[in-house]
């Protein structure tokens, strides 16, 4: 830990606002940012917890209260039933922050590992939870909509796969963390979409980059497979500026080794986008955020350093 310390330390570049000196943290530039550890250190609370038979039934904690022993005594026996009804964007933009309608499908939190776990709700149902405010959808738009050199699309998350039997294994064909269009009735892997997404296959754990267009044109590329151990996946969505062509860079990193390196032209200009979404497959994790832009070298290295500090 002490060296996984040193390495962030090292990363980090500092900056003199006036006479202070400010410490820059790779996080401090994403859209937003989600889960159970504070990756940008502010103290805020980073879910909103339910259970039923605790008192109050649904509260606020911070990450440090959901590890030093604040939440436990609150869950009591429960604590193993807990569910998260709401996940809050540590950037402070609440319009951002994502929950559900439906109180059934709220993520389930594991405190033995300190993992959000958006396992199956049912068979054949898994829990998601999504941006809902009203000013979500234009932010969401301006930064991510269509395929464009202005829409650069990065996806942080460091997650596993539950486990290894056919129960266990994410659903094939379904996605994990998403921006996606707020109209189609469907699973976001069936409307226009970005996402880190699981292949379409019999018992797979695939795991890799997907889009569909607003022609329902559907671009997929999947590294090997998703492990039960916590690891650091950053997916890339950039367009490139090749005048007359609509050439896509489709990029995967895994702990900081590239696994993915496509180009692809057939994503056309138009891809309809509005909402985040969290779960809806089987699967844990400690942490997840957007950035708009695409990472540099230096960046990929210092997020993958934070988020291996908590595996």
């Amino acid at each position: 830990m002490t060296q996984v310390s040193s390495q962030v330390t090292a990363l980090v570049q500092p900056q003199k606002v006036g006479q202070v000196e400010v410490v820059k943290n790779v996080f401090d530039d994403a859209f937003a940012v989600y889960g159970s550890v504070d990756m940008l250190g502010t103290g805020n609370a980073v879910v909103r917890m339910f259970v039923y038979n605790a008192t109050p039934s649904e509260r606020d904690f911070t990450a440090t209260e959901l590890t030093d022993g604040t939440f436990s005594s609150w869950a009591g026996s429960s604590a193993s039933y807990a569910r998260i009804s709401k996940i809050y964007n540590q950037k402070g933009d609440s319009d951002l922050d994502l929950t559900h309608v439906v109180s059934s499908l709220y993520h389930f939190y594991d405190p033995n590992t300190n993992e959000i776990r958006p396992d199956q709700a049912g068979y054949y149902q898994y829990t998601s939870l999504f941006s809902i405010a009203d000013g979500a959808k234009s932010k969401i738009e301006s930064a991510f909509q269509d395929n464009t050199i202005d829409s650069h699309t990065t996806f942080v998350l460091g997650a596993r796969k539950k486990g290894s039997s056919m129960y266990e294994l994410p659903a094939s064909g379904r996605t994990m963390f998403t921006l996606r269009d707020t109209t189609s009735p469907a699973t976001a892997i069936q409307a226009k979409h970005k996402a880190i997404a699981i292949k379409n296959a019999s018992l797979t754990d695939d795991i890799g980059v997907s889009i569909r267009d607003d022609d329902f044109t559907y671009e997929q590329n999947y590294h090997d497979t998703f492990p039960t151990t916590l690891k650091t996946y950053i997916a890339e969505i950039q367009r490139l500026p090749i005048a007359g062509v609509t050439s896509t860079d489709i990029n995967m990193f895994v702990d900081g080794t590239q696994e993915i390196d496509v180009n692809t032209n057939t994503v056309d200009n138009d891809i309809e986008i509005g909402r985040i979404e969290l779960g809806d497959n089987r699967y844990r994790f400690k942490c997840a955020a957007l950035f708009n832009k695409i990472l540099t070298t230096e960046e990929r290295t210092e997020v993958h350093t934070r988020l291996s500090a908590h595996y």
